[in-house]
């Protein structure tokens, strides 16, 4: 401190006044700019926060149609008599002639597999039966077995109504098929 009192008495008086001017008014600055910035700051979190809150907001919509859609897809699928209809035959274990899996397969699958195509939200939509199959009907149509391939499949009882979050498509083997990652499916269990 007695070296900042030295310093002022050695300068001259205007080189006094300059000093004590610039004193006087970066003390006024300084807190002014410390305010703005303050301000400033809890302005861009503020933008930034309302930013996310709209962005969650449309995130959440979008699942929400998604489930919807989901929801819908399903019901269609279930709702559709014939293929009930093919599936408590092969449950049954009655032996139909090529030309009925024929026809069904040109109606029925060819109009589920046009749901899927229709609606970019879907990725796939398929129907797994336990029960003898000679044939399967790809892409919608599957033996049961193939359950095991995949993550959620494997051993334990699936749970209807059940979603199943981020897990690889590996129900063809990978040689024939690049598995795609982060698949959100929900399951029905239909028991007839």
């Amino acid at each position: 401190m007695k070296k900042i009192i030295k310093f002022v008495d050695s300068l001259k008086l205007n080189q006094k006044i300059t000093l004590f001017v610039l004193v006087v008014l970066a003390i006024p600055i300084t807190a002014l700019e410390s305010i703005c910035f303050s301000f400033l700051q809890k302005d861009c979190i503020r933008s930034k926060v309302e930013n996310i809150r709209i962005n969650m907001a449309k995130s959440q919509s979008t699942i929400q149609k998604n489930v919807e859609m989901c929801n819908l897809s399903t019901q269609v699928f279930l709702n559709t008599r014939s293929v009930m209809d093919y599936v408590i035959s092969l449950k049954k274990g009655e032996k139909l002639d090529t030309q009925n899996v024929l026809d069904f397969y040109k109606a029925d699958i060819y109009n589920l597999e046009k749901i899927v195509n229709s609606n970019p939200y879907l990725y796939k939509m398929r129907m797994y039966v336990n029960a003898d199959m000679d044939v399967e009907m790809m892409p919608i149509l599957y033996k049961y077995s193939r359950l095991q391939n995949l993550e959620w499949g494997k051993g334990g009882e699936i749970v209807s109504g059940s979603w199943q979050f981020d897990y690889s498509d590996t129900v063809i083997p990978e040689p024939i098929q690049t598995p795609n990652q982060h698949i959100v499916s929900l399951v029905t269990k239909v028991n007839q």
